[in-house]
């Protein structure tokens, strides 16, 4: 199967390779898209992905996300393992891609959150004081409102 599958996209693709004029090139382009069209068009996407890749031709299947946490190769690798989430509980979360042995380098904790960290940041690593943290905080809380004030002016007629 394989074989023959890289020995009809060769005889196809070669045929018109090196055209010599631009139009010529045009069609050969056309041909070899339409070819493809024709190809693919009689299979689902995991079949034409598994008879390529048997034809030792790169491809893959683009996935929705959500496609992911049942994606065969992923749950092989051990990519996704379950981290724990104080908001929503267990939660799927991808681990590293590079391994150093058989198995997946585990997940100790969660990525953070937006912001989660900001304290420590702010503090540890800039050197802020408490009391710099906090006018930080209340001009933040009041540019947000103003934003909010100037949203409802916007939408709401006076």
């Amino acid at each position: 199967m394989a074989e023959a599958c890289q020995t009809r996209w060769a005889a196809r693709l070669g045929q018109r390779r090196f055209a010599e004029t631009a139009e010529a090139r045009r069609d050969s382009e056309d041909s070899i898209e339409q070819a493809i069209v024709a190809w693919t068009i009689t299979r689902d996407a995991d079949q034409a992905m598994s008879e390529l890749q048997a034809a030792r031709i790169a491809a893959g299947v683009t996935r929705l996300p959500i496609d992911l946490l049942s994606d065969r190769h992923v749950k092989s690798r051990g990519y996704l393992q379950e981290a724990e989430r104080a908001f929503i509980g267990r939660h799927p979360q991808p681990s590293m891609p590079i391994r150093e042995g058989d198995r997946p380098n585990a997940i100790r904790t969660a990525a953070p959150t937006l912001g989660q960290h900001n304290r420590e940041i702010l503090s540890g690593l800039l050197g802020l004081l408490d009391t710099e943290i906090a006018h930080l905080a209340r001009y933040h809380r009041q540019m947000l409102s103003e934003d909010d004030l100037t949203r409802t002016e916007k939408v709401s007629p006076v």
